[in-house]
């Protein structure tokens, strides 16, 4: 299977690096966004706390009608969002090698 990765590796160098740049870019926005909600949850918590009202505990309260199962709220989501820049970050590191020795032959 390694050797079926590293022929797609050399064959199509530039598609692997687009797509490590797409899969860390991927990564990055997800855990700014999940950075993004936990602060507007406790911006939110604090405010309706102190309105006496029950605090905001979860995203689909703080965006109710939205998409939001893709923000990761737990430490396992943000790990998600980390091994897949990381994943992306590899990717496009073994994309330039394979061009480098591309180029030296």
């Amino acid at each position: 299977m390694l050797n079926n990765l590293t022929v797609l590796l050399y064959r199509y160098p530039a598609f692997i690096r687009e797509l490590g740049a797409a899969l860390y870019k991927l990564g990055g926005f997800g855990l700014i966004a999940g950075a993004f909600v936990h602060v507007g949850k406790l911006v939110a918590s604090t405010t309706t706390g102190s309105a006496g009202q029950s605090p905001v505990i979860d995203v689909a309260r703080l965006l109710p009608g939205g998409w939001s199962w893709w923000i990761p709220e737990t430490f396992a989501g943000v790990v998600v969002y980390v091994m897949l820049a990381g994943a992306g970050a590899a990717l496009v590191l073994a994309s330039k090698d394979a061009q480098r020795r591309l180029r030296a032959m």
